[in-house]
């Protein structure tokens, strides 16, 4: 990577209350069925959410994406909108997660690839580190300034620690799911 690496902050939900959430997270394909299999057999556990929790997501990739619902941020940056994926508990956590953890599993087990990854990104060769500035967001076009350089966890701070070391967790479950992946 070009230019500064970036150094974060481990995420603190009380602060930011999850709006790397907003938009909900459009899901890798085969994530959807997961996701309707663990609601339908917890239905109890998921009594919050809206009938429609999955849809067909508008835009450039199309694809299936969890549903959002209402919710105003304390502060958020200002191209994000006032809303939050309907799996976001009242404490910013995800039910996907809570639920593992209730059952003893590991906590990203049910939870969406791009949510657990977050802020890293992932290509043939493995994890990307986040950008080091907003002009290296991978999101940002001409009429979006980005994502991920704007969310709390991934932005690059004074004070922070290098990316490897805040993202371990996630980079050791990256290549625990990568060996396990088929093909």
């Amino acid at each position: 990577m070009e230019g500064r690496r970036p150094y974060l902050q481990r995420c603190d939900l009380s602060a930011c209350e999850g709006v790397c959430c907003y938009d909900g997270v459009y899901l890798e394909p085969g994530e959807d069925r997961r996701v309707r299999a663990v609601v339908k057999a917890h239905p109890a556990f998921f009594h919050f959410l809206p009938k429609v929790y999955l849809l067909t997501g508008q835009g450039g990739g199309g694809g299936v994406k969890t549903a959002t619902r209402p919710y105003v941020y304390r502060q958020r940056p200002a191209h994000f909108t006032d809303s939050r994926c309907v799996f976001a508990l009242a404490d910013a956590r995800c039910a996907l997660q809570v639920l593992a953890v209730e059952e003893g599993r590991h906590p990203w087990v049910y939870k969406p690839r791009a949510c657990w990854l977050h802020p890293l990104r992932v290509n043939a060769t493995g994890a990307i580190a986040p950008p080091a500035s907003p002009a290296e967001d991978p999101d940002r076009n001409s009429d979006y300034p980005g994502y991920t350089a704007f969310t709390p966890c991934g932005m690059d701070r004074e004070g922070g620690e290098p990316w490897e070391e805040v993202l371990g967790e996630e980079l050791e479950f990256l290549e625990d799911w990568l060996r396990a992946e088929p093909g």
